[in-house]
């Protein structure tokens, strides 16, 4: 680089890397096409949280600071430098992704608890979901059968054997590479296929994931697989089953407003009204007084629900809460043709 732009002898490879390091390690994604990133000075000082009290957007080219819940005299501004999809993975993988992509191993509340909501293991005594098996310790970034071994189960107390730790992490691990295999054929077959035989395997994993894994991120990650493809094989209230596990694996994963948890209830609301053959774009139509009776005031509230997270999150004005908004008032109006609803939007 240094002799592509001419920049000898004044300036030294070593010199030009520090300075590329600098700017990588402050900076945040500005645009996607093409990718872009820009520094901003008093961001750049901001720490990173899993469990951040902050969140940023832009509006134009103005970086927009906005509490994501109650911030107390003294407290420091914290934001996330992962994406709101990412807070909602295992400390271990947060960690992972911070380790490869800031040079460190995160510390804050969340990464230092002693439960992990995103990685949950049912206990091998009692049968019941602990949150104790799986939270990285110390300066950890993998947890596997080694540090799992003689964790208690807080609920029954029973420690984990060797071998029961092994398995545990053994069929956490054949859950991923599950989720791999069937996102690598999907890719290679066609993104928008029904790949019925892909579903019905990775339905059979999951049910085996099941039995040893709960309120864990590779399930929810499984799942969001799995009711694509439900929803694509004419199996809607499948498709609806499986997208509420996510939404009740989400409430439990992450004790704040999340930006995650939003566009997935705006999802789920869009597949409620796809389901009763309305019509989305370029406006919201219900076809008939019988899907208007199913989907009030279910849809109503969902959309609702992720109006509330967008407006703390983001603000009126923003996109994001424009965009459910104006499928929130369309849906109403429709509802109201029927003398159905209770306004989402009001």
């Amino acid at each position: 680089l240094v002799k592509e732009l001419g920049l000898e002898p004044e300036c030294q490879p070593l010199q030009v890397e520090r300075l590329l390091q600098v700017w990588i390690l402050n900076c945040f994604e500005h645009s996607d096409e093409p990718l872009g990133y820009s520094t901003y000075f008093m961001s750049s000082f901001m720490s990173h949280s899993c469990y951040p009290n902050a969140v940023w957007h832009y509006d134009g080219d103005d970086f927009v600071l906005r509490a994501r819940c109650d911030i107390q005299a003294n407290d420091e501004v914290t934001v996330s430098y992962l994406s709101e999809d990412t807070l909602l993975e295992s400390t271990a993988s947060r960690r992972r992704h911070l380790k490869d992509s800031k040079h460190f191993v995160c510390d804050c509340v969340r990464c230092t608890a002693t439960a992990d909501p995103c990685r949950g293991f049912r206990c091998p005594a009692c049968s019941k979901v602990s949150l104790a098996f799986g939270p990285a310790t110390g300066d950890k970034v993998d947890v596997g059968e080694e540090e799992m071994t003689s964790r208690k189960c807080e609920h029954c107390g029973t420690p984990l054997g060797r071998g029961q730790a092994a398995m545990l992490n053994s069929e956490e691990k054949l859950l991923e590479s599950k989720i791999e295999a069937t996102e690598r054929g999907i890719a290679k077959r066609g993104i928008h296929g029904k790949h019925k035989d892909l579903l019905e395997q990775l339905e059979k994993d999951v049910q085996r994931a099941e039995k040893s894994l709960s309120q864990h991120w590779l399930l929810d990650k499984a799942w969001q697989l799995v009711g694509d493809l439900q929803a694509r094989n004419g199996r809607p209230q499948d498709a609806e089953t499986t997208m509420r596990k996510r939404l009740e694996f989400q409430a439990n994963a992450y004790p704040c407003l999340s930006g995650a948890n939003a566009w997935m209830l705006e999802a789920y609301a869009d597949m409620l009204l796809r389901h009763q053959r309305c019509t989305l774009e370029p406006q919201i139509t219900v076809p008939d007084v019988a899907a208007a009776q199913k989907l009030a005031p279910n849809a109503q509230r969902v959309y609702a629900q992720s109006l509330r997270i967008l407006r703390f999150m983001f603000g009126v004005q923003h996109e994001y809460y424009l965009g459910v908004q104006r499928k929130a008032e369309m849906l109403d109006k429709e509802l109201a043709r029927y003398n159905l609803g209770e306004g989402a939007t009001s």
